[in-house]
This record gives structure tokens, C-alpha cells and sequence, in this order.
């Protein structure tokens, strides 16, 4: 099913409304809406590596989240997590060419599982925390466009100043 398209302040309201008991889904929701998206997911580390990382997904069942949480997604992952610039938003089909994203284990034990293929993602590293959001659509869709990218980035320093205003909480 496709949701609507949202706007930049859309996703902003749903980003403040992070407070409430389920803070990142409203704010995932948005993002999904704004870009068209058929799940997201938002990951975040404590750099001190004493908690288990906060996970939050919309549009992705509990197991489909904990692939991509498990320590072997993280290791496929690696060689693309860190070939992203941090703090900017870019398409995973700049990253990697379709071809061999599909030929490579991340694909095929992760992303294929949960029914996705293109993405515009962001690693933001912080202080004492690294955040990575992936919002994703299957391979029978189309890839994201600049526009995609440019709101995703947008929206980006307000995660950023939210995850600050929660952790000083």
C-alpha cells in the first residue's frame, strides 16, 4: 500500500512528538510518507558500546528489523556503512552498483527478506552516539531520486537535536 506524501514540516512535527512512549515511529512515519517509502528503520549505538543499540521500524515486521540489527548484517554492512559520508543523506545505488548489491550477502540475508532494494540512507555520528536511518522501497519500485535525497537531508539536524534534547533528559 503507498502512502501519501507528506512535507519537510510534516516530518518535523512528528520528529518533536519523539517524546512519547513510542518516541521514532511518528517521525519514521513521516519520513516514509515524505519520500514515498515502504519501510524505514532508524538504528542508534551508544559509542560506549554499553547498551544494546535503540532500534525503531515502520513498515518492517520484528524479525525483519532484527536481521538487520544481527552482528552478521553489521559485518556485511560495514564496507557500505563506512563508504557514507556522515551527516549526509545519500542513495545506497551510489554506494554500490544494483549488480552487485544483489550479488552480495547483505542483499540476499537481509534486505531481500525484508522486501527492499533502494534506499536513501545517513550515518550521523554525534558525541557519544551514531545514528543510522535507511528509508527503503522493493525492487519493483524505483530508485530515489535528488529530491529524495535533499529532503532526507533536510530533515536530518533535527534528529540530531532531538536524540541531543532526549539524551540530556
Amino acid at each position: 500500500m503507498r502512502r501519501t506524501a507528506g512535507t519537510e514540516s510534516d516530518v518535523a512535527e512528528r520528529i518533536s512528538a519523539t517524546a512519547a512512549a513510542d518516541p521514532w515511529s511518528p517521525a519514521l512515519e513521516g519520513i516514509v510518507d515524505l519520500l514515498a517509502g515502504d519501510h524505514a528503520m532508524l538504528v542508534i549505538h551508544n559509542d560506549a558500546g554499553e547498551e544494546a543499540p535503540t532500534t525503531a521500524s515502520v513498515g518492517m515486521d520484528a524479525r525483519d528489523l532484527g536481521r538487520f540489527t544481527s552482528p552478521e548484517a553489521a559485518r556485511w554492512m560495514e564496507p557500505f556503512r563506512l563508504a557514507m559520508p556522515n551527516g549526509v543523506a545519500t542513495t545506497w545505488s551510489a554506494l554500490v552498483s544494483d549488480r552487485q548489491f544483489e550479488r552480495s550477502a547483505f542483499y540476499n540475508e537481509v534486505v531481500r527478506p525484508a522486501n527492499g532494494f533502494y534506499a536513501v540512507a545517513s550515518r550521523l555520528n554525534l558525541d557519544s552516539v551514531s545514528i543510522f536511518l535507511a528509508v527503503c522501497r522493493s525492487k519493483h519500485n524505483r530508485d530515489f531520486a535528488a529530491g529524495d535525497v535533499a529532503s532526507l537531508q533536510a530533515v536530518l539536524p533535527l534528529f540530531a537535536a532531538n536524540l541531543e534534547m532526549q539524551r540530556r533528559l
